[in-house]
């Protein structure tokens, strides 16, 4: 399965179109199904934040438009969870286990295709990169008020490993 945010709207009808709480600037997100068959995808804006796509194994895909996610299942085309948070920066899928891990400036959201898992308490001063996330384990970097400093969550446990610890928790 396959899925793209497009720069430009294609012409009216050229493929059947999902509205995900779409007015005014939307993100449009191309999907193609597990039969081949290409469909969009309009989703409305959060309060600010990254555009993305994160695809797991299951057929489940979170989109972030502007900030608010978007948890849909691509083949039943069905939004199955919008997230509570809608200032998140970016997203990363766990594709095996069926997890996304998204974050805002400051702290860590899991999500898996029913909702929110979990949240992490205040982890960074301003600023989160998630690199991977491979058997159930996230790994990144958080800004620390003069530098990036490595971390690393286990989703199962919530295990969180960082040498920095955020003051202002």
């Amino acid at each position: 399965m396959k899925s793209e945010i497009l720069k430009n709207i294609p012409e009216s009808g050229s493929f059947e179109e999902v509205r995900f709480d779409a007015f005014g600037g939307c993100t449009w997100v191309k999907f193609q199904d597990s039969e081949y068959i290409d469909w969009l995808g309009v989703f409305g804006y959060g309060w600010g934040g990254g555009a993305a796509i994160a695809n797991n194994s299951n057929g489940v895909s979170f989109v972030l438009s502007n900030g608010q996610g978007y948890i849909v299942d691509i083949n039943s085309r069905k939004l199955l969870h919008k997230t509570e948070c809608d200032y998140l920066k970016l997203s990363i899928a766990c594709t095996s286990q069926g997890f996304f891990v998204t974050a805002t400036d400051v702290e860590l959201y899991v999500y898996d295709q029913n909702g929110l898992l979990f949240t992490t308490k205040r982890i960074a001063s301003d600023g989160i990169v998630l690199n991977e996330c491979n058997n159930g384990k996230v790994s990144g970097r958080v800004y620390g008020f003069d530098k990036w400093y490595p971390f690393s969550l286990k989703i199962k446990n919530q295990e969180y490993k960082c040498s920095w610890s955020c003051p202002l928790e």
